[in-house]
């Protein structure tokens, strides 16, 4: 069984999430709120997915924390 693209996308979102969560130790459901304020799901994590999902999780990681923060600080 394979997975279609929407479904890839979700399963890399939900990934993106955890992983930020664990690593600023918060919940997975704080982080999300965190992200779509920032207007990060879509925008950025959806919109940039064919990029993205080819890093590792940790590198992936790292630029999403650092987005995120900057975005939360306006930049």
């Amino acid at each position: 069984m394979s997975l279609s693209q929407d479904e890839s996308m979700m399963g890399f979102v939900a990934l993106c999430i955890e992983s930020c969560a664990e690593r600023e130790n918060v919940a997975p459901k704080k982080m999300y709120e965190r992200m779509e304020r920032a207007g990060m799901i879509k925008d950025y994590l959806m919109d940039c997915y064919d990029t993205l999902h080819t890093e590792s999780v940790q590198s992936v990681t790292n630029l999403v924390l650092s987005t995120l923060k900057r975005k939360e600080a306006g930049a």
